[in-house]
């Protein structure tokens, strides 16, 4: 499979949108940019859009040109990978509190006062969640 044929990752989006940004900052034109590296701007604009994954040495030499150090283009990936895992929560909880079966565990799960008990329960649930989707794995 190419890089043409794969999704890009989010990582390379990031990394792409960080490069960009950081270009445009030192008001360089993907031209500058390509001659600085020895690569093509049509590259660069690749680069930038994640079509194409960047390696390390060109990462390196990309840094270099744009005065940061490497580590700059990932240094908000843990916000970024925190808020997708509070918008998947918030979408998940979101979508328990839509069904009636949902609304009515939320209102009968904090009247079980018995904190093992509570354990107990929640063990079941990632029992019975982790059966169910080892069932759908099967049926694929």
């Amino acid at each position: 499979m190419t890089d043409d044929d794969k999704k890009p990752e989010a990582v390379d989006i990031h990394v792409g949108q960080v490069i960009r940004r950081r270009r445009r900052q030192l008001g360089f034109h993907q031209s500058v940019l390509a001659d600085a590296v020895d690569v093509t701007p049509q590259q660069i604009q690749k680069y930038e859009t994640a079509q194409s994954r960047i390696s390390a040495s060109a990462l390196f030499e990309i840094a270099r040109v744009l005065k940061v150090p490497v580590a700059y283009f990932f240094a908000e990936l843990d916000q970024l990978e925190f808020q997708a895992f509070n918008d998947e929560i918030e979408a998940n909880v979101s979508a328990f509190l839509k069904s009636s079966d949902g609304q009515e565990l939320a209102l009968v799960f904090p009247q079980i006062e018995d904190n093992a008990v509570r354990k107990q329960f929640l063990g079941l649930a990632r029992a019975m969640a982790n059966a169910s989707q080892a069932g759908k794995l099967g049926q694929t």
